[in-house]
């Protein structure tokens, strides 16, 4: 699975946690895990992916510390993460979460 560039499982009444051999997916780019009910952890091996640029894990039952692998990802751009369970504070050291030009792109 070396040369996927996106998946997109939305909307499919998935359950249980989110494997964390989408980690091993090296060229993904594109990950739409919305509107299941895939609860558990988000693997931090997600947030290692190399080319990830958008992570959409909304409507879920995921909670747990979002993975600061995620923060340092130099090509995430778009993430939602909404409506989960999710506890903790994001980072306030920099990164994806607090950088104008990457939350908030510059025109």
């Amino acid at each position: 699975m070396d040369m996927v560039l996106a998946i997109d499982l939305s909307s499919n009444n998935l359950s249980g946690s989110i494997p964390p051999q989408l980690g091993s997916c090296i060229a993904l780019e594109h990950l739409n895990l919305s509107g299941n009910v895939l609860e558990g952890l988000l693997p931090a091996t997600i947030g290692q992916l190399p080319y990830l640029k958008e992570l959409d894990v909304s409507s879920n039952q995921l909670s747990g510390k979002i993975p600061h692998s995620l923060e340092a990802s130099p090509t995430l751009k778009h993430l939602n993460f909404s409506f989960n369970k999710f506890s903790g504070n994001a980072s306030n050291k920099g990164g994806i979460f607090f950088s104008d030009d990457r939350f908030f792109p510059r025109q």
